[in-house]
């Protein structure tokens, strides 16, 4: 008979990926609030598409992993998800020797253009209102 013992053979982890480390953290609430974020940031993104022709969703996880000398292990997880901003027009302006901007490029001469002509559809409907 031997007296040492005999230790169980050493089980394994049933968190072996990245995506299962994300459904059990917090008893899969990371996973659920960040799929939320990112399905949110996808449905605002295809929306501005349509108009802008294209969006951009970003997202993150990051975590660190702290193993206790007794093996066990510390895991804190954040995620991060940034839905698409709406682009701004830009506006071409030009700079002045005081300093201040202006609309129109002061190098090219202003031209005064004739007020259009009024239409009869015009004038019919400007009858009718009156």
């Amino acid at each position: 008979m031997s007296t040492e013992k005999e230790c169980a053979p050493e089980k394994r982890g049933d968190v072996d990926t990245v995506v299962s480390l994300l459904e059990s953290h917090d008893k899969g609430l990371t996973m659920k609030g960040f799929s939320r974020e990112v399905r949110d940031a996808i449905a605002r993104a295809r929306e501005m598409a349509r108009f802008e022709g294209s969006a951009t969703v970003k997202f993150a996880v990051s975590g660190t992993i702290t193993i206790t000398g007794k093996g066990r292990a510390e895991v804190k997880l954040s995620t991060a998800c940034t839905p698409p901003r709406e682009s701004h027009p830009t506006t071409t302006l030009y700079t002045a020797a005081d300093g201040t901007l202006a609309t129109a490029d002061p190098r090219q001469p202003a031209f005064e253009f004739a007020k259009p002509a009024r239409s009869r559809a015009t004038e019919k409907t400007e009858k009718e209102t009156e």
